[in-house]
């Protein structure tokens, strides 16, 4: 996929998902290509909050550079400072460019927007890194064992109780993310 059309997908998800941080608009790309196979040819790998890619935060700089995006700080009442997406100045015209191949995957982008546009960062960070470890068990053919995968899940993220790695794990296979 070009760079111009991968653009083109984060505009149109801080379109669609207004207001979205760098954290949310990463795994929203990850779920795109590792659960529906979207060619972003990103390379993405395990990281400190769930699948990371360079790239993409290179991408995200370059969407904004061009207008396509605004990423604006925003201040929490605990102190914590993260970043808000919205859709620059210039979204409409990338949009219209590259509409053929948005249409292409609009349902996989409605999927995901619509499923993990409520998602704070924290579940995001964990519905990614589940689906991650249980792509990595297929791809690796480990078995897909629930309770392996959500221990592996575990040993990446300590910070997650079992109780909450096994309620992500089962949405997301009733959800049609994952399979059994």
């Amino acid at each position: 996929m070009k760079a111009q059309e991968r653009l083109a997908f984060i505009t149109e998800i801080a379109r669609r998902n207004s207001g979205i941080g760098k954290t949310g608009m990463m795994k929203f790309l990850y779920i795109l290509q590792a659960v529906y196979k979207v060619p972003l040819e990103y390379d993405f790998e395990i990281y400190t909050y769930g699948p990371y890619c360079q790239t993409v935060m290179s991408d995200i700089e370059y969407a904004e550079f061009t207008d396509y995006i605004k990423v604006s700080p925003k201040s929490y009442p605990n102190g914590m400072n993260k970043y808000q997406i919205n859709p620059g100045d210039q979204s409409d015209q990338i949009l219209e460019k590259d509409a053929e191949i948005l249409f292409k995957y609009k349902e996989e982008i409605d999927k995901i927007v619509n499923f993990f546009g409520s998602k704070t960062a924290k579940e995001l960070e964990l519905y990614s890194t589940t689906v991650y470890v249980t792509l990595s068990f297929e791809n690796n053919h480990w078995g897909n064992s629930k309770s392996e995968i959500c221990r592996s899940v575990q040993e990446i993220k300590p910070h997650f109780s079992e109780e909450e790695i096994l309620a992500a794990y089962d949405d997301l296979v009733s959800n049609h993310f994952l399979s059994k």
